[in-house]
């Protein structure tokens, strides 16, 4: 017997189903794109972990410096009035008084600006799966 390609059949027609071949691929893609968003992730949090701290050192930085900026304006203030009550009216002493109302007002604008722009999020746990159902996900 006469044998084609050294092989005793040759099969000339057969169905040949794809569904393993892309079920397979699909896992594949799957965990690569599941790798990907880790990855990413995992960067990005080191990434911005810098802009944090200095944020952060900037934010206690500014805290302490808006508290020793209020000690002496309040000294000042208080001084002026002791001095004032004791001796009398003092023109130089009301253009002290003035200038640090001044200081006084510009220190409290400021510290309304930092107070204001500050956004506290509590942390809170999310039901996913409700959310999936109620958003016609799943």
């Amino acid at each position: 017997m006469n044998k084609y390609f050294l092989s005793n059949y040759l099969i000339t027609e057969s169905d040949i189903s794809f569904s393993q071949l892309y079920l397979e691929a699909s896992f594949i893609a799957f965990f690569i794109i599941l790798l990907i968003l880790l990855l990413s992730f995992y960067i990005l949090s080191n990434f911005s972990r810098p802009f944090k701290r200095v944020n952060e050192r900037l934010d206690d930085f500014i805290q302490e410096s808006m508290h020793e900026i209020n000690t002496p304006l309040s000294i000042i203030n208080v001084n002026v009035d002791l001095y004032d009550e004791i001796y009398g009216k003092n023109k130089y002493f009301n253009r002290i008084k003035s200038a640090t109302k001044l200081l006084s007002t510009i220190y409290n604008d400021m510290d309304y600006l930092i107070k204001q722009n500050r956004v506290h999020y509590e942390d809170e746990i999310i039901n996913l799966n409700g959310y999936l159902k109620e958003n016609n996900i799943l």
